[in-house]
């Protein structure tokens, strides 16, 4: 069985995930500094961040200046028996209809072998 969620991080984060896995407590790309202070105080750790829809995330909050600067790779995570806890839901218009679209978080490092590069390509 395999579950699948998506992690989004620059091109040169590749060589490193793919011998250390995703790893939490690491600094992140996309959340802002004083995000990691709370972050620390609800989790514990700074968590790794999955979603279920990397295009519809990247449309949602990514800019083109962040694409261009860290060329972005869609990871595929299978997190089938790893503890994931769903972060929040928020309703968002994608192609004018009202979609749920879920952040979630890990609070242990993924092994590499359950990481592989996706076919997903971000556009905004």
């Amino acid at each position: 069985m395999m579950i699948t969620l998506y992690h989004i991080t620059p091109k040169a984060n590749i060589s490193s995930i793919a011998t250390q896995g995703l790893l939490i407590n690491q600094r992140s790309c996309m959340t802002k500094a004083s995000d990691s202070a709370d972050k620390i105080r609800t989790y514990g750790v700074i968590p790794i961040f999955l979603c279920e829809d990397p295009l519809r995330l990247a449309k949602e909050q990514l800019t083109s200046g962040w694409i261009e600067q860290s060329d972005p790779v869609v990871l595929s995570v299978d997190v089938y028996g790893v503890p994931v806890v769903q972060e929040y839901a928020h309703l968002t218009w994608f192609k004018d209809v009202k979609h749920m679209c879920f952040t979630w978080v890990s609070l242990k490092n993924i092994e590499p072998q359950r990481i592989a590069i996706s076919s997903h390509v971000l556009f905004l």
